[in-house]
């Protein structure tokens, strides 16, 4: 591939700001590509509930990043403005900084990734009560491969 066509295709996969809808007590985060959607012939609707007891609530921490980072709604979603610089977020910066964040608490960062967001994402939900169908539908799962996420 060219660089041209490279940066096209990156960007489009790239999840812009622009693509997740803030209301009062939810997020709706729209993902026109995933790893069971490749060739953006539709969009997976994931819903993200406030979760006000907890410090990690996904909207109230998303509201408050956008706050101190404003910038348009084609940039990074997840992003810093450093320097009077949009810099966006990318993968590798955060399992970078989450290995050093795990680390400064005593547990072994090999053991963690961004992934274990996706098993601790299901493992909350199926703590919260929710049905294992809506769980998999959420997440876009075909398969009941994800109950192998499921902590006790």
């Amino acid at each position: 591939m060219d660089p041209v066509s490279v940066k096209k295709f990156v960007s489009s996969r790239q999840l812009c700001r622009g693509y997740i809808t803030v209301c009062s007590t939810y997020l709706i985060v729209k993902l026109k590509w995933t790893k069971t959607i490749q060739f953006w012939n539709r969009v997976l609707s994931i819903p993200l509930l406030t979760f006000p007891v907890s410090k990690f609530c996904p909207v109230q921490t998303f509201k408050v990043m956008c706050s101190m980072n404003p910038c348009s709604s084609s940039s990074s979603a997840f992003s810093i403005n450093y320097n009077w610089k949009i810099i966006p977020i990318t993968h590798s910066k955060f399992q970078h900084r989450l290995r050093e964040l795990i680390a400064k608490i005593g547990l072994n960062p090999k053991l963690f990734s961004s992934h274990s967001f996706r098993r601790g994402g299901a493992t909350l939900a199926a703590h919260a009560g929710i049905s294992s169908s809506l769980i998999q539908l959420m997440r876009d799962w075909k398969s009941d491969a994800y109950n192998k996420y499921i902590v006790c």
